[in-house]
């Protein structure tokens, strides 16, 4: 018998007798009431096609997969079929009925069971798979599973890998941490977004991918607890934590990187150096009592504002990156006592700074500090301070009375960048002892170094400062601080501003006194070594009295020709030889003393000085005394 047609009769079961029909190539059996299927039908090995449509059948024994010419398995319309799952007889049909059931079958020879692509939805496995203890691995890729039911933790101690990918997971199925020995795992191609904390303490796995999840952004750094993981692969995600330039690198480098970030979640400390990242970690950044972040020695172009967020940093370690600014948010890190960022591109810290505060001087006002005076800054305070002054305790104004950036900043390192220039709002940073600048094309020093009470090391080494001049620069913190101390003047003066700039060493001219051309009336350049007067004095018309002795001045002439509001010109101890011959224009002068020099002569041009009263001229070696002094009126000495 070959073929055998049953249908529409009141059949209730296929029992054990059709086993005995060894050439049964075609059964027919629709349109019964059939509920139970016998597994012996497998021994029917010539059967091709089996049509059970419309029973009442709930399972098909999965030895039936066994059956080796099968070709047509119909079983539509058997409503309560669980057996294969009714979503494979309703969507796949014949076809994936038989698959199905080959599978099934496959696993009592290799212990692996293989429903990927099939359909399934249903959360829930068939109980003849959840009764397989010996099972090893599982696959229910390309489904359209959401979750997995509990019931998968009845293979808890033998699953030992498990394929999910390409479902429509969004997060990944709590069960999983129930399979205890499970070693491979594998959610690729799904929505999920994080790795939960709970698979980061399945310490035998192996095997970890989360490939293609498009949420999948961040990788929780407990990862890195996983002793055993070997492999750990996050192809097509989005990744910011850990980045690319990391994932590129493989699975050690990404556990290094997730290692580092963890111990920084414990002991607030996290170094990512020599990495060559883009971007600072965004795990990183979520760490809010970090202490210290060294992000050196990578290629970093920017610095994210959500740094600032770090209000317990202490050290901020960017030096030899690509960064050209600071976002001002930085400023907000009230305890931060360190800062690196040599061997950047810096070019300049006006932006930075100017966003936190403006120059002190510019304000009027000086910062504040602890027990501060907070008296108002006299307006009428033109003179220049002398040295202890100028880092002692110092006035406040009520404007300067505000939140000042980095309170607690004692290092501040700023090495091999391309400054020119050092914004004057660094007064600011009251708290400072070491500023380090060397190697930048740095040309000017602030006054506000001036502020800067606690400073003991400042670094300038190889750059072209010109202001302090060198002979300045090359003796040390105390007289770079005594120099531009001399420069603290309040610029809002509109007149009568002394600058003492006696005994500094100088060997000419500060250019910078032509920035108080509008005020200046006393410029004091005695006791230094100058050999000329620079052109600078030129612009000071308002002068009224120049200071000049003790210097090693032999010649005069050149800017003494546009002061002519200067009274007072005192030059004793030179070298000069004679008056200048532009002296004549300074017809406003009073008082001339050129004691110890080496005139000889006293020319017709002091005839010109109509209102001179004192001519000091002793210690010379004046051998003619020009008749003109006898025709001022006025000379009393």
């Amino acid at each position: 018998l070959s073929t055998l047609v049953l249908d529409y009769n009141m059949l209730t079961s296929l029992d054990n007798s059709l086993s005995q029909l060894s050439a049964l190539v075609s059964l027919s059996a629709v349109g019964n009431h059939i509920q139970e299927v016998s597994a012996e039908l497998r021994s029917c090995s010539l059967l091709k096609s089996i049509d059970l449509k419309d029973n009442n059948i709930v399972e098909i024994p999965w030895e039936l997969g066994a059956l080796p010419r099968i070709e047509y398995f119909n079983l539509a319309e058997n409503k309560d079929i669980d057996l294969p799952p009714l979503e494979i007889v309703e969507n796949q049909g014949s076809r994936g009925v038989i698959q199905y059931l080959v599978r099934l079958n496959q696993i009592r020879t290799n212990a692996f069971c293989d429903l990927s692509a099939m359909d399934i939805s249903n959360p829930r496995l068939p109980e003849n798979i959840l009764a397989q203890t010996f099972l090893a691995s599982l696959s229910l890729a390309q489904n359209q599973l959401q979750d997995l039911d509990d019931s998968l933790s009845l293979l808890g101690h033998c699953i030992k890998s498990l394929f999910l990918d390409d479902n429509s997971f969004k997060s990944v199925p709590n069960v999983i941490h129930k399979l205890t020995n499970l070693k491979t795992l594998s959610l690729s191609g799904n929505q999920i977004k994080e790795v939960p904390s709970w698979l980061c303490e399945m310490e035998s796995l192996t095997n970890l991918s989360v490939a293609s999840n498009n949420g999948m952004r961040r990788i929780n750094p407990r990862v890195a607890l996983l002793t055993n993981l070997a492999r750990l692969d996050v192809a097509g995600c989005p990744m910011e934590s850990p980045p690319n330039e990391i994932v590129t690198l493989g699975t050690n480098s990404m556990l290094s990187f997730l290692t580092k970030i963890l111990n920084g979640q414990e002991t607030l400390e996290v170094r990512h150096t020599g990495l060559a990242l883009r971007d600072i970690d965004v795990q990183v950044l979520q760490i809010d009592a970090l202490r210290v972040l060294d992000v050196s020695d990578n290629a970093l172009t920017a610095i994210p504002s959500s740094l600032g967020s770090l209000t317990c940093l202490v050290r901020l370690d960017v030096s030899k990156n690509r960064l050209g600014s600071v976002p001002p948010s930085v400023a907000n890190l009230p305890q931060l006592e360190s800062l690196d960022i040599s061997h950047n591109d810096f070019a300049n810290f006006g932006e930075w700074f100017q966003s936190m505060s403006t120059p002190l001087l510019e304000q009027n006002a000086t910062p504040v500090v602890p027990q501060a005076d907070t008296t108002e800054l006299n307006e009428s305070q033109n003179q220049s301070f002398a040295p202890n002054e100028a880092r002692g305790k110092t006035p406040v104004t009520k404007a300067a009375m505000v939140a000042r950036p980095w309170p607690k900043l004692r290092t501040l390192m700023c090495s091999n960048n391309s400054l020119v220039s050092l914004h004057g709002a660094i007064g600011w940073l009251t708290s400072l002892h070491t500023l380090v600048m060397n190697m930048n094309p740095l040309k000017k020093l602030p006054v506000d170094l001036i502020w800067l009470t606690k400073l003991t090391s400042l670094e300038v080494y190889n750059c072209p400062v010109e202001s302090p001049p060198q002979e300045v620069v090359t003796k040390g913190l105390d007289k770079i601080l005594q120099y531009l101390g001399r420069f603290k003047v309040n610029p809002a003066a509109k007149q009568g501003v002394q600058l003492l700039l006696n005994s500094q060493g100088l060997l000419s001219v500060p250019l910078e006194v032509a920035d108080f051309a509008h005020c200046l009336h006393t410029l004091d350049l005695s006791d230094n070594a100058l050999t000329h007067i620079s052109e600078a004095v030129s612009s000071l018309s308002g002068l009224t009295t120049l200071r000049l002795g003790n210097n090693q001045l032999q010649d005069m002439s050149g800017p003494l020709s546009a002061l002519n509001s200067l009274k007072v010109l005192h030059a004793p101890f030179n070298r000069v030889e004679k008056l200048p011959a532009d002296i004549v224009y300074c017809t406003s002068l009073t008082e001339i003393s050129l004691v110890d020099n080496s005139l000889v002569s006293v020319g017709a041009e002091i005839g010109s000085l109509q209102n001179l009263e004192s001519l000091k001229v002793s210690r010379n070696q004046i051998v003619h005394l020009d008749s003109n002094v006898g025709d001022l009126r006025l000379l009393k000495e």
